[in-house]
């Protein structure tokens, strides 16, 4: 466990060069990854983005939707284990365990602009086509908080501690300029919409080690580390290709 030295409060400046000192402080990392989201606020939440965009006249070239609240459990959780390397170029996510009906990939390889997912027996690949997306990897965004301090106000708060690390509390709110942009969904790898967030900031790496959105005064979307390791080995097997099981 790596908890660091008790932390002292920092400057808005200070606070904003650790961050974007983060996407480059580490070459590995290999940790277990919790998703949680509480579905009623995450669509009350997605719901109020979209009508603000169409409010405002902005271009909504779809409409799109999330399953209705009465159509999905109220907690939907996932833990994952989440091996990195080469500072994101390389990533394995496993699935440990879930709940509610948003069964995450058991397996998830990403190998530079090629992945692969195994779902059961099932495997599917882009076979590095970058027109094809997935899912599953949105850890990597609380390891890249560098640009962060672009798309939201920073404000510390308390200290806290994650992960077994010492941590600054920091409220988000996103510019004005970059509201359409919906910081959230792009920088946190969060589902789409809210206006507040909290994030626990490694005092040591600047890494985001939990990243909390809050609607109507409530989490309602958690992305955080419950363990982290930073700059361990890993084995290249790691990232080998996926083939189908029988």
């Amino acid at each position: 466990m790596n908890e660091g030295p008790e932390p002292t409060e920092p400057s808005g400046g200070g606070l904003i060069e650790l961050m974007q000192d983060a996407d480059s402080s580490w070459t590995t990392a290999r940790g277990v990854w919790r998703h949680w989201r509480r579905h009623d606020l995450v669509l009350l939440a997605f719901d109020q983005h979209f009508a603000r965009l169409a409010a405002s006249g902005s271009a909504v070239w779809e409409s799109p939707t999330l399953p209705s609240e009465g159509s999905r459990p109220a907690v939907v959780e996932a833990l994952r284990t989440v091996t990195v390397d080469r500072n994101g170029t390389r990533v394995r996510v496993e699935r440990l365990s879930s709940q509610g009906d948003d069964t995450p990939p058991d397996l998830l390889v990403l190998d530079g602009p090629i992945f692969w997912v195994r779902t059961g027996p099932k495997v599917s690949t882009n076979v590095g086509d970058p027109g094809l997306s997935h899912g599953g990897a949105e850890a990597l965004a609380l390891l890249r908080p560098g640009r962060l301090p672009k798309l939201f106000e920073l404000r510390p708060v308390s200290r806290s501690r994650v992960a077994g690390r010492h941590c600054y509390t920091v409220t988000l709110v996103p510019r004005a300029e970059t509201q359409d942009q919906d910081p959230a969904a792009n920088a946190l790898g969060m589902i789409a919409g809210g206006d507040e967030f909290v994030l626990e900031v490694d005092v040591l790496t600047g890494l985001v080690l939990r990243a909390t959105k809050i609607v109507d005064g409530l989490s309602a979307e958690i992305h955080e580390w419950l363990s982290l390791e930073l700059d361990v080995p890993v084995a290249d097997s790691d990232f080998a290709p996926l083939t189908a099981t029988t």
